[in-house]
């Protein structure tokens, strides 16, 4: 973490503390018991709210919140965001209904992931009640999940969208666009309308948060709940892009999923998905690899692959911009598949891979569902 900017450190930062670490040698670093670092004063203490919420409404639009009269349902996932969004939302007058917000170390036995399949709990809550808008945050709060009127999941990839439209429109911002390279494309073809650039990154919010340290940029994102915009820490903070969502809904005064089929029908439709599979064997993933290296598919479908982008992973690109993408986890022996097309008469998109074309058991969620 790079204690100045509030952001993660860069891996220059990173590579050379390690290295640091390397020179000194193991037997030179010592531990030191939590009690005997604070007595000591070499950990103090402090309540970090007060200034995290006075940045956070520096940010928002708070008289548009205020007068919406909007009803919302938050789920803290028994994470650190139980301490945090709920009393946000009711300094400023929002009614919210709240669950999973005690402490639970064991995050009530599921990974605190903010999921379609997670937040099924908070749909049917926000469907009995009638509530506006559901937000959920995971256990560290860096990622979001967002529910729209009715309990209907808005995907990342959506969010980002509409983050972009509602600053640029709403809000007057303007500046450069950032987004990871397995993200959607929906994103770049708001930026377009507005005449902003977009510019894509490896898969990791440590290369956005490069950009938006310029300056240059008004906003990043990643299709897995990452998202900051200029004037905020370098990072992905998921209460931000839950409070911006709030704010765009009191500004539309309007589901999201209406403002997300307003922008469909001026800048085009985007409906993607991504699945990930577990590999029975380590190496399987260094085979799949070295095969789409030397051998990469040239057609799917019966449509040509136009381009082929092995900057992080691969990502086969059709003429249409329709676009197939794999890549490893890097930290578990997870293979992801990403695909995203325009048409949603081949929802999905006749060209994604069956299941088992990776001989392995598919343990991920579909970001976009099939609408009607």
């Amino acid at each position: 973490m790079d204690a100045f900017l509030g952001g993660a450190a860069t891996p220059a930062v990173t590579e050379d503390i390690e290295r640091r670490i390397e020179l000194l040698g193991q037997h030179l670093i010592k531990t030191m018991s939590l009690d005997r670092s604070l007595r000591e004063s070499w950990i103090e203490t402090t309540d970090l709210r007060a200034g995290y919420f006075k940045q956070l409404a520096s940010l928002l639009d708070l008289k548009a919140i205020r007068k919406a009269g909007l009803r919302v349902g938050v789920d803290a996932m028994f994470g650190s965001a139980r301490n945090y969004l709920r009393p946000f939302l009711e300094s400023l007058g929002v009614e919210v209904v709240g669950l999973h917000e005690k402490r639970d170390v064991l995050f009530g036995g599921r990974a605190p992931e903010p999921s379609p399949a997670s937040l099924t709990e908070l749909a049917g809550v926000m469907v009995k009640k009638k509530l506006h808008l559901g937000l959920a945050l995971d256990g560290d709060g860096d990622r979001f999940g967002i529910l729209d009127a009715g309990g209907r999941w808005i995907a990342p990839n959506e969010v980002l969208a509409l983050a972009l439209e509602h600053l640029v429109v709403n809000r007057g911002l303007s500046g450069k666009v950032a987004r990871s390279v397995m993200t959607s494309h929906f994103v770049d073809a708001v930026a377009k309308s507005h005449g902003l650039e977009a510019r894509e990154t490896p898969v990791g919010f440590k290369y956005i948060g490069d950009l938006l340290r310029t300056g240059q940029f008004a906003i990043g994102g990643e299709e897995s709940g990452g998202l900051s915009i200029r004037g905020h820490v370098p990072d992905k903070d998921g209460m931000l892009a839950c409070l911006l969502m709030l704010e765009l809904a009191a500004w539309e005064r309007k589901p999201l999923s209406a403002v997300r089929d307003r922008l469909f029908k001026r800048v085009g439709a985007f409906h993607n998905t991504r699945s990930d599979f577990t590999m029975a064997r380590p190496r399987e993933i260094q085979e799949l690899e070295e095969r789409l290296r030397v051998r990469p598919p040239l057609d799917l479908a019966g449509g040509s692959v136009w381009r082929i982008d092995q900057s992080d992973g691969f990502k086969f690109i059709l003429r249409d911009g329709s676009w197939l993408g794999l890549r490893s986890s890097g930290t578990e022996p997870v293979f992801r598949l990403y695909a995203e097309a325009h048409d949603p008469k081949s929802w999905p998109p006749s060209w994604m891979p069956a299941r088992n074309c990776c001989k392995g058991d598919s343990d991920g969620q579909d970001t976009v569902r099939p609408r009607s």
